[in-house]
């Protein structure tokens, strides 16, 4: 078999099914205040729609610490076709973890009705450094073990998952069972589209309660999807009041919350509606999208562990947006302003609050 080596441009998708291609390109972490600058390197390993390997090592120069990260899929298609094999080990600033998955995707007549995909996997979190992991929103008092059964399919404009995830047993020092369903759905016509997500979840726990990583934020900003982000990961390199106005999108999903300090919560109804108007400029190849959203929903968690007493809160926003999106080097990039003006909360003296200062950014789309 033929291999090749190439320098990982942005949009290259250089992916021959006849030859192995080992693509390169350098990276980093800054932190001043800890690892300082922390060079590295990612290579990708391919072969076809069939295997693929990440491998990214970085050395920090001021804590001498060294980062590395392996990520990998294997699809045999001759022995288990349309089953792909997943597993992964890290040392990331501030957590480590490895894990592993299986994905089988299956459909009732090929090509034709609704792809149904299941996913069985694991995941453990054996230690943490809390000077990087606590601002991730990481509980680093301890270590972390989970397993967990998805299922996800489409039906028309209509996304369904439905996510079971429990502890498993000495491999972690919290205890406790979720239960989490998401969905969203998409209209379009002309230049209008709307957008909705909706998502309800229960955890049940005892007094060790659950670790801030899994409960469900108000806000979104899982700490797990801010640790896939290396800018994040360094907090916008110093930059905090970008890294404080961040919205990473998920879980309760209310933009208007980011930075609130708000408690998350072991149980949720919540969902977010979007309108908005798309306009392209080819001249200088940049799309533009003004929106209006409103997000909302119900929340409810214990004050004291050792009861089983529940308070419920309900919370919304609403507000204003602008989308923007362009093409550079086949490489697409996206930033999303958001205005959240408005915020209510059952649980303030002052429940209905107009804020026109309130902002947060994001290279994610809110649904």
């Amino acid at each position: 078999m033929r291999k090749r080596i190439l320098f990982d441009w942005p949009g290259l998708w250089y992916n021959p099914r006849d030859q192995y291609v080992l693509s390169w390109m350098p990276t980093f972490y800054y932190h001043e205040a800890t690892s300082g600058f922390s060079p590295g390197i990612t290579l990708d390993w391919d072969y076809g729609p069939y295997q693929s390997t990440t491998f990214r090592l970085n050395y920090a120069e001021e804590s001498k610490d060294l980062f590395w990260y392996v990520n990998g899929w294997r699809e045999p298609v001759q022995i288990f076709p349309r089953t792909t094999f997943h597993y992964w080990a890290f040392q990331r600033p501030g957590v480590s973890e490895y894990g592993g998955e299986i994905e089988k995707q299956w459909n009732r007549i090929y090509g034709r009705t609704p792809t149904h995909t299941f996913a069985l996997g694991f995941y453990v979190q054996p230690d943490y450094d809390s000077t990087r992991a606590t601002p991730l929103g990481f509980y680093t008092d301890g270590k972390l073990g989970i397993g967990y059964l998805n299922y996800q399919t489409s039906l028309g404009p209509v996304h369904l998952n439905l996510n079971g995830a429990s502890t498993l047993g000495d491999l972690s020092t919290w205890s406790f069972n979720r239960l989490t369903a998401t969905g969203t759905f998409s209209a379009k016509k002309g230049r209008f589209k709307f957008n909705q997500r909706f998502i309800a979840g229960k955890i049940w726990t005892g007094e060790t309660g659950v670790p801030g990583q899994e409960g469900y934020n108000i806000e979104g900003n899982s700490s797990g999807d801010l640790l896939r982000k290396n800018y994040l990961v360094d907090q916008f390199y110093g930059q905090d009041t970008l890294f404080a106005h961040y919205h990473m999108p998920g879980e309760g999903n209310l933009r208007g919350f980011v930075g609130k300090g708000e408690r998350g919560a072991e149980a949720l109804t919540a969902f977010s509606s979007e309108g908005t108007f798309y306009k392209k400029i080819p001249k200088i190849n940049l799309g533009a999208e003004l929106a209006a959203f409103m997000d909302g929903g119900l929340f409810w968690d214990r004050t004291d562990l050792s009861k089983g007493d529940y308070t419920k809160r309900a919370l919304m926003d609403a507000g204003v947006g602008l989308r923007f999106d362009v093409s550079i080097f086949e490489q697409g990039l996206y930033l999303r302003i958001d205005l959240p003006f408005f915020t209510y909360s059952d649980s303030r003296d002052e429940k209905s609050k107009v804020d026109w200062n309130a902002w947060v950014i994001s290279f994610q789309r809110s649904i």
